[in-house]
């Protein structure tokens, strides 16, 4: 008796980890009614945050079980909903605390695609999810978004480099040709008839009235400060000339080589790398071909703290020239004074004040003449290494080390500080 009690304790054990769970997934075709599964639970300490989500899943999945539906396939929909509040105790210190709210939809389901599956385990650690906040009304709203309908950013299946293909694409084609083959660009620069599409950061298109004029890669071809890390890697990078084995990026070069290299490319740049203590060898940094577009007109129009962000959104939409989408799926506008202004759902969420930083490596010449003639940023009448105490003109603040934690009617966050002075910022929306 104890052995047949065991064999369905496993037998049933076994069976629920058959099931699989599917998001996003129109092939699914509900076999049964949709059961809703709604749980919250309070967050003394905000870093409990993980395992609480944690188990609120496995809560509502045992909650969808108890139903007694047998199903081998579950189509999901479910979200978080963090709300955090603090309250002061004392005049030095503030008690933060959350409330986490969970909806979650279960339909038993058939003909789903099996190759979008995941277990109950990734299900449950939250594999299929990435989160995203939200100011609204001056409260912090934190959901779980579901990134399979986010945009997209390819691998390229062809990582071969020839003097007249690069990853497939040849001189002439169109700007919608390349979007189409390569998926959505990390970064985009451009304004009337000339734009630059960045892949990662290494590999930027160039067109002029639409079509592609010119390839380039580089290993400095963006500052490291646009923080758009991307799947795409570069050590399968492989370049082809003639009969010659491929060129990867590890690969030593010799004069000839390096000779043969000039003959097919507008321009080759080297960099010279130790390969012992005693030995140095010349490897590819960088390689273009056709056209480049080395100038784009900017847009001066700067925000500068001054009114409502989403205001000056709508009034300048048209006229932006540098976006960047970075590898969290964030549009980011950035101003050439220095501005990064977030962009989340149709308004500016977020916004960062950089430290000007020098255009002298940067490899794409259109960018670094934008930056070039940039300023630096001011800020609703505070400015790049102002005095710290001229924050109290615009808000209230709090200094403690490099760090000076501001609050205003619509930002709050944070000015770093060095020596007194104020060198960048990153601020949150209160509007």
């Amino acid at each position: 008796m104890r052995f047949i009690l065991l064999a369905l304790l496993l037998l049933c054990h076994s069976k629920a980890n058959a099931v699989d769970f599917f998001f996003k997934d129109k092939s699914c075709k509900p076999t049964s009614e949709t059961i809703e599964v709604k749980l919250s639970t309070k967050l003394s300490n905000l870093n409990d945050k993980t395992s609480e989500k944690r188990r609120l899943r496995s809560k509502a999945i045992e909650k969808y079980n108890n139903k007694g539906i047998n199903a081998e396939s579950v189509h999901v929909v479910d979200q978080f909903q963090l709300e955090i509040s603090s309250r002061k105790n004392n005049s030095s210190f503030s008690k933060v605390t959350g409330h986490l709210d969970y909806v979650g939809s279960f339909t038993p389901s058939k003909n789903c695609n099996k190759q979008k599956a995941i277990t109950e385990d990734m299900f449950i650690a939250g594999k299929h999810k990435q989160g995203k906040t939200h100011i609204v009304k001056g409260k912090k709203i934190e959901f779980t978004v579901n990134m399979s309908n986010g945009p997209k950013f390819k691998e390229f299946n062809d990582m071969r480099v020839t003097p007249s293909l690069f990853f497939g694409q040849q001189l002439g084609q169109s700007l919608e040709q390349t979007r189409s083959a390569l998926g959505l660009a990390s970064l985009e620069l451009g304004s009337e008839n000339k734009k630059i599409l960045v892949y990662g950061r290494n590999h930027a298109f160039h067109f002029v009235d639409s079509k592609l004029v010119g390839y380039q890669f580089h290993i400095n071809l963006l500052p490291m400060m646009l923080n758009n890390e991307l799947p795409l890697t570069n050590k399968e990078l492989e370049i082809h000339l003639d009969s010659h084995e491929p060129i990867k990026l590890n690969t030593a070069l010799t004069t000839q080589l390096i000779s043969k290299l000039k003959q097919s490319f507008s321009s080759i740049n080297t960099a010279t790398y130790k390969k012992s203590m005693t030995e140095t060898q010349q490897q590819i940094a960088g390689i273009s071909q056709g056209t480049l577009v080395k100038s784009i007109k900017g847009n001066s129009n700067c925000y500068g703290g001054i009114g409502l962000v989403d205001d000056y959104i709508k009034k300048n939409r048209s006229n932006f020239t540098l976006e960047l989408l970075n590898a969290d799926h964030e549009k980011i506008i950035i101003t050439n004074c220095n501005e990064l202004l977030y962009d989340n759902a149709g308004y500016i969420s977020k916004i960062k004040l950089i430290e000007p930083f020098s255009t002298k490596n940067i490899k794409l010449k259109a960018l670094a003449n934008y930056f070039k003639k940039s300023s630096a940023w001011q800020f609703a009448g505070v400015k790049y290494e102002g005095f710290t105490d001229s924050l109290s003109s615009i808000g209230e603040y709090d200094e403690f080390l490099d760090k000076a934690e501001f609050t205003s009617e619509l930002w709050n966050g944070y000015f770093h500080t060095y020596d007194g002075l104020l060198i960048s910022a990153e601020l949150m929306n209160n509007n």
